[in-house]
């Protein structure tokens, strides 16, 4: 057993054991074996933490000791060693020690004092103090800091650089000092360009530093020069800043906005080119660089800004003040090269950073918003005509075109402005221009914009277009485009249909074209064949060549469509689709070289149309194929059949030559000596997400005009699937994760959109083509897919946030479409393809309920998705048994989200559960509290969505009953009963304005939300039972009958409240409308129902919801009885089945009778019900005649009742006496119906089981043969065991 303790090394430390070992060492002295073994051992005991203990394959152990011990100590046995040389043992340094010389003692000193001084802020703040460091030295004087270490330490810190560098300006006497404190500051945030660095400087007060050099007007070259170089340096914060604080944006702001601060005079001074004659070259160059510098910090200070600015921003940020003050700069008066090109272009610029952001042109103190955007427009307008009109003198000159691309881009925007903020409906008419000289003086027109669709720069053409684009958002200008177009051939849309399908054309520019054709076809166009008034908008005109008619709005469409062959064009543009973020360098360059070479394409068009002058060389272009009927896009190079520039064909390189990850290049195409020969062949060029997701609103557009002919064309063309293949949600959530650069955010954006715009165009397909339907639906895997982006979720900034739950958006729409034009095949295969990412799915779904993004419309969705989906798969679960191991919503509903949990006794919590809470939450908010919503209709949605998602998830039904929606319902009921009571009191109301109250329709949406609620859930009933469902329901019965549908209403609650809860059912009968007491007499609601259904004349809904609620009633015996006294059982004796025998018997008859026979069904199925049936006059004769009605239900229901009475003995005499009985029971025995067969037969047995009267009745009739004959008859038919069983039985027990 000692042995046995070693292997345990924690017993080593234990000091009684080595007591005891040598107590029994001690008291067995004499015996050699015994001190061998304690010796043996304390040994292993003393060398335990030294030991190793080897344990082999075959379980033996092996025991080592350390060399060193076996050398020094006598051991008792002999023992296997290990380590001859310790590994702890330290080498000794060499000589000299590194670690005393060089770069190791230094990085050692560093580290010491860092560590002394409780870390490196704390000795640079000591060593920056000029602090004595060696009087209180208790380390060795080897670790002393030298004078170098002290200035390496204090000048690599940032913060204390940083620190110093501002104090240092503060305190400067001199314009160099303080020059050169801001270039160290530099150097600190350049060298470094880390966004750590930016931020400290920012907690820094680096403005109030060099606040006081910019607040006054410079007097000096000297101190232009040091304004000069703090504009830059500010500059270079702003630019380095990802996203400046807004106290920097403020004081920034202040300096630069401020009417009597320096830099607003400086940009109306004299400027350096007119001063030139007057002051030194080198006072000139300064003047020049300050004048630059100064647009440039402009320009870069509203490049900071938010592109909505906030309201704590707008202190002072007069941006409308600041475009007028540099509109003045734009004195443009004669010819282009006698410009200051440089100053020019800054200024255009600076404006278009300005203009950029909307709104600022109404943070003008000077002039009002309408004259400030027409003065920029006509002084824009000005500078395009001279720099661009002709493509004269600036045609090789690069700062003429920084001017136009700058002064083109300034026109786009102050085009979204004008349309976003202008009062005026006839603005675009201010965009008409004309360039007046002594030569030539024209009427106003858009020349100047077609010219721009020319430019060789195709950010100029971009903007040109997307002016046009602009001003087509109204229809003033699309008319107006429409009117100036006209000298084009082909007018505006052939125009823009050529630049679309130009597949040498970038892909920016043909975007705007395809925005172009959007709003050209956003609104319906009329279908003709002559021109209408033309001061309405009538669509394309074109003309008919064959049968010589103009043809407008949408015929002319499509024939333009047809003659251009849009959507095969299409197919080739989708081939090309390339999703990736860059492009390579080698196939920018060629982009570079296509775009050139389509921008010559436009301008031959343009030049057939005698807008722009022809170049020495002719172009052999894809647009000069305008006519003037219409357009045709396609190169003789690309057309299905043309060979391509590689000999095959051109239909079929650009589908298949690039894949989704590598970008499409150019061929080089060979060009003759004579620029007159040369050709611009078939280029490839790739398609960018914002150029699918324009398209996408096109032909979304084009099946809004034209439903049936754009789906026959994406049909032949299989387009459809080009756009289901572009969604990808696992690139969405690839790029997701990389949204924190600027770049790949732009990108995951226009991603975003693109899946949006794609979404709603299959919205619309779903809408209007039942073949796409099926399609989606078979295709799970892109299902899936659509599913999964319900999982892309990015709030880096607010852009992202913003397009991610647009595409939430535009995923519920059309999902909620898909349902609603399928219905249920639609939601199983839902099912099926949510199970997979359910999870996850579920979760966004609830913090969309919960109103975690505060987006209403997005809410407003998510309900109606819910709704829809729940009330088809409630649909679906009448109709499907339970034991169906297929996934379902329902199963979805109540799965439990956390599946690891153990603990059984928990609540699991469910996607229904949760819903459920947040769903009761908001209806708490907009219904019980009565919160003012900011949509009034979205209470609808709310109650809608929870009363059916109540009818499906029973784990929904249990969280909020936990929640006590079944006492804030009743409780909500009884306020507004109190309401309708107050304000018929208060008012005389007529009868016809009760109907109209709003407290009528909020009992009737309570009352559907409480009947769904209690649907299959004992529970719920209980619950409505103890809060006195019955008396509420009582009260409220005058209103009931004053209103049809809350009479529905209330019986359907009724109806589902009595449905298998006898608790339930026996309250009615004893309900009171009064404050107290019971009413179990005369006045329960049993007598109420019984009253009101005696009325009679009532609709069909009616009468199914007053006889379902009385079959239900006659399942209790106090109801049974308060119903036999009322004598409303003696009605069914008035029926005449005679007349439902004949074809002329109207439904409504019978469906009172189907209704009667029902009732009395369920009193069937007790003995009290059953001897009330008995005392109604002719019953029996009546049942035995509704036997013979064509109508399938009448005879099922009258054979189960005879059925039941026959099973009592007390009966049974009773219903032999009835000589119809036999023959009519045969007859359901010899019918094809199998039910009634079955029936039939279960009601002989029970009549002729252990009842001798009814086996001889049987015997005289000779009924065994007839039996015989229908059970051999009935074994070909394979009737049912339950048939055969009985007629066996039968004929068995009458044959004794």
């Amino acid at each position: 057993m000692i042995e046995l303790v070693t292997k345990y090394p924690m017993y080593s430390l234990c000091s009684s054991i080595s007591v005891a070992l040598l107590h029994i060492a001690l008291l067995h002295s004499r015996d050699d074996r015994t001190c061998y073994e304690v010796s043996h051992v304390l040994t292993l005991l003393l060398f335990d933490e030294q030991a190793k203990f080897f344990v082999g394959g075959n379980k033996t152990t092996t025991f080592s000791v350390p060399n060193i011990v076996k050398l020094r100590y006598k051991l008792p046995f002999r023992a296997n060693t290990h380590y001859d040389k310790s590994p702890n043992r330290c080498a000794s340094p060499p000589d000299p020690d590194p670690l005393m010389t060089g770069l190791p003692l230094e990085m050692m000193r560093i580290t010491w004092n860092a560590a002394w001084h409780s870390g490196m802020d704390t000795l640079v703040k000591t060593l920056a103090a000029n602090k004595s460091l060696d009087s209180d030295l208790e380390f060795s004087p080897k670790l002393k800091l030298t004078a170098t270490d002290r200035v390496v330490s204090v000048t690599s810190h940032v913060k204390q650089g940083l620190q110093t560098g501002i104090y240092d300006i503060s305190n400067s006497t001199s314009h160099y000092a303080v020059s050169r404190s801001l270039t160290r500051l530099l150097s600190y945030l350049v060298v470094r360009n880390d966004t750590a660095v930016t931020n400290v400087f920012h907690t820094l007060d680096w403005c109030g530093a060099i606040s006081r050099f910019v607040k006054v007007t410079p007097s000096s070259s000297a101190d232009e020069s040091l304004l000069l170089d703090i504009l830059r340096f500010i500059s270079v914060v702003l630019k380095l800043t990802n996203r400046a604080p807004d106290n920097i944006l403020q004081w920034v702001g202040e300096v630069l906005y401020h009417p009597k601060g320096p830099l607003i005079g400086l940009l109306h001074r004299q400027s350096a080119r007119e001063a030139a004659e007057e002051v030194s070259e080198p006072v000139v160059n300064i003047k020049r660089s300050l004048d630059k510098s100064l647009l440039a910090f402009i320009s870069a200070y509203n490049s900071s800004l938010p592109y909505l600015l906030t309201v704590r921003l707008k202190f002072h940020q007069l941006r409308g003040d600041l475009a007028y003050k540099l509109l003045q700069r734009l004195n443009v008066t004669d010819a282009p090269h006698f410009y200051n090109l440089a100053s020019l272009e800054g200024t255009l610029q600076c404006l278009m950073h300005i203009t950029a952001r909307p709104g600022w042109s109404q943070e003008c103190t000077e002039q009002e918003r309408g004259p400030l955007c027409c003065q920029v427009l006509s002084c824009l307008l000005e500078v395009v005509s001279a720099f661009h009109i002709g493509r004269g003198g600036t045609s090789m000159s690069f700062m003429g075109k920084g001017v136009t691309k700058a002064a083109t881009l300034c026109l786009r925007h102050l085009a979204y402005e004008m349309a976003t903020l202008s009062e005026d409906q006839k603005w675009p008419k201010n965009w008409l221009y004309s360039r007046h000289s002594d030569e030539v003086t024209g009427d106003p027109g858009l020349d100047w914009m077609l010219t721009l669709w020319a430019y060789r720069d195709a950010e100029v053409r971009t903007a040109g277009l997307g002016i046009a684009v602009t001003l087509s958002a109204t229809e003033e200008g699309r008319l107006l485009l429409t009117a100036n177009c006209k000298h084009i051939p082909g007018g505006i849309w052939a125009a823009a249909f050529s630049i679309l399908l130009d597949q040498s054309e970038c892909s920016m520019v043909r975007q705007q074209a395809a925005l172009l054709l959007v709003n050209l076809t956003s609104h319906s166009l009329p279908s003709g064949s002559s021109e209408s008034d033309h001061k309405t908008w009538q669509g394309p005109v074109v003309m008919d060549t064959e049968s010589q008619v103009s043809l407008t709005g949408l015929t002319a469409l499509l024939a333009l469509l047809h003659h251009c062959q849009f959507y095969r064009e299409m197919t080739v543009l989708l081939s090309s689709y390339y999703p990736q973020p860059t492009i390579q360098p080698s196939v920018t360059s060629d982009l570079y070289q296509l775009s050139a070479s389509a921008s010559d394409n436009t301008l031959s068009v343009l030049a057939d149309a005698g807008l722009v002058p022809r170049a020495g060389s002719s172009h052999h272009n894809t647009m000069s194929m305008l006519q003037s009927s219409g357009v045709s896009s396609v190169r003789m190079s690309e057309r299905p059949g043309a060979i391509g520039a590689n000999g095959q064909p051109a239909a079929q390189q650009t589908p298949n030559s690039s894949s989704r990850t590598t970008p499409p290049t150019t061929r080089d195409q060979g060009q003759g000596d004579d620029d007159c020969g040369r050709e611009v062949n078939a280029y490839e060029n790739v398609t960018t997400p914002c150029l699918v997701s324009s398209i996408s609103q096109l032909v979304r557009n084009l099946m809004i005009q034209a439903p049936q002919d754009t789906v026959t064309s994406l049909k032949n063309e299989s387009l459809i699937p080009f756009f289901v293949s572009m969604i990808d949600a696992s690139f969405l959530e690839g790029i997701q994760v990389l949204t924190s650069s600027q770049q790949l955010e732009l990108f995951f954006s226009e991603l975003v959109e693109m899946h949006v715009n794609i979404l709603h165009l299959l919205r619309t397909c779903l809408v209007h083509d039942s073949s796409t339907r099926m399609d989606i639906l078979q295709d799970k895997v892109a299902l899936g897919g659509i599913m999964s982006l319900l999982r892309i979720f990015s709030d880096v900034t607010e852009d992202t946030h913003s397009c991610c739950l647009a595409l939430w958006e535009a995923v519920l729409s059309f999902l909620t479409t898909l349902i609603q034009v399928q219905c249920a095949p639609a939601v199983e295969v839902l099912a099926q393809v949510l199970q997979k990412q359910w999870v996850p799915i579920a979760d966004n779904l609830q913090r969309i309920l919960e109103g975690e993004f505060g987006k209403r419309p997005l809410y407003v969705y998510c309900l109606n998705f819910l709704s829809v989906m729940c009330s088809e798969e409630g649909k679906l679960q009448s109709r499907k048994s339970d034991d169906d191991n297929t996934p379902t919503i329902t199963k979805l509903f109540n799965m439990s989200l956390q599946p690891d949990v153990e603990d059984k006794d928990a609540t699991q919590v469910t996607a229904g559960s949760r819903f459920c809470k947040a769903l009761v939450t908001s209806f708490d908010q907009f219904i019980l509290r009565k919160s003012e919503s900011p949509n009034p209709g979205e209470r609808i949605h709310v109650i809608t969505a929870l009363k059916c998602l109540l009818s499906v998830s029973q784990s929904a039904k249990r969280t909020a009953l936990e929640l006590g929606l079944v006492e804030n319902l009743l409780e909500h009921v009884k306020q507004t009963n109190s309401k309708l009571n107050m304000n018929m009191l208060l008012v005389q109301k007529e009868s016809n304005k009760v109907k109209d109250d709003p407290g009528i329709h909020e009992l009737t949406l309570t009352f559907d939300l409480l009947r769904n609620f209690m649907y299959r859930n004992e529970d719920v009933k209980m619950a409505c039972y103890h809060s006195g469902l019955h008396d509420v329901v009582h009260k409220l019965w005058s209103w009931s009958q004053l209103h049809h549908t809350l009479m529905v209403c209330v019986l359907s609650l009724l109806t589902t409240y009595t449905a298998v809860c006898p608790t339930a059912t026996s309250s009615l009968a004893h309900s009171s409308g009064t404050v107290t007491g019971s009413a179990a007499g005369n006045k329960s609601l049993v007598h109420c129902v019984i009253k009101y259904t005696e009325k009679g004349k009532h609709k069909d809904p009616m009468m199914k919801c007053l006889y379902g609620l009385l079959a239900n009633l006659a399942l209790s015996s106090e109801c049974r009885t308060i119903i036999w006294k009322s004598n409303f059982l003696q009605e069914f004796g008035s029926l005449n089945p005679k007349r439902s025998k004949t074809a002329k018997a109207k439904g409504k008859q019978i469906l009172h009778e189907v209704l009667w026979l029902e009732l009395l069904l369920n009193l069937s199925f007790s003995l009290e019900g059953q001897q009330m049936i008995l005392k109604i006059q002719d019953a029996v004769d009546i049942l035995l005649e509704f036997l013979e009605c064509p109508n399938s239900r009448q005879q099922e229901c009258a054979v189960i009742i005879i059925r039941n009475l026959c099973c009592h003995s007390s009966n049974k005499p009773k219903v032999l006496a009835n000589d119809k009985l036999l023959p009519r029971l045969l007859q359901c025995v010899e019918c094809d119906d199998e039910r009634l067969k079955t029936v039939g037969a279960s009601a002989l047995w029970a009549l002729v089981y252990n009842n001798q009267k009814a086996k001889v009745v049987m015997k005289n009739a000779n009924v065994v043969p007839k039996l015989q004959e229908a059970l051999s008859c009935g074994q070909e038919d394979n009737i049912s065991e339950k048939c055969a069983t009985d007629i066996q039985a039968i004929i068995q027990t009458v044959s004794e």
